[in-house]
């Protein structure tokens, strides 16, 4: 009787670490896709001029010089402090010929698309900007948003994706 118990027992643990090992290859094989880069790390914007296409996320705007304006924001009423790269400097970047440039398609995500001509695209004050106050863009701008101070209200586009130089 007492070797039955023994291998009952045995058994029991066997099925127990069977059943264990089971449970966890399934959670790891349900896991998915692994988890999204960063918002720092995935692209942001697609910059298209001619034949080349171009992907940068925030850390690479970031390593772009630096260009600060202020903009009085529809979101919060009031004047503030925006940090990001001027156009023309992240076009020049992405390898876009500022000579023969006419117009800078500006398009957000949901389709949106607001035309720069080349006056407004080169101005140091068009700025694609990633920060404002110091933090993060408001979750309703983006995470990247343009800026041209000066200009109507269709030419501030949000949710920036994708910037198509026409020649």
């Amino acid at each position: 009787m007492e070797v039955r118990v023994w291998r009952l027992e045995v058994k029991i643990q066997v099925l127990w670490v069977v059943f264990v090992l089971g449970a966890g290859l399934l959670l790891v094989g349900c896991g998915g896709a692994p988890a999204a880069p960063s918002s720092s790390e995935a692209a942001v914007l697609t910059i298209v001029s001619g034949e080349k296409e171009q992907d940068y996320n925030l850390a690479d705007l970031r390593t772009l010089p630096a260009a600060e304006i202020r903009y009085t924001s529809k979101e919060t009423g009031e004047e503030n402090s925006y940090r990001g790269v001027r156009l023309k400097d992240l076009l020049a970047a992405a390898g876009a010929n500022l000579e023969s440039l006419n117009t800078v398609e500006v398009e957000a995500e949901d389709g949106f698309i607001a035309t720069y001509d080349r006056e407004v695209a080169l101005r140091d004050t068009s700025v694609l900007v990633y920060e404002m106050d110091g933090g993060p863009l408001l979750e309703s701008m983006g995470q990247v948003r343009m800026l041209s101070p000066g200009e109507g209200t269709k030419l501030q586009v949000k949710f920036v994706a994708r910037l198509e130089v026409r020649d």
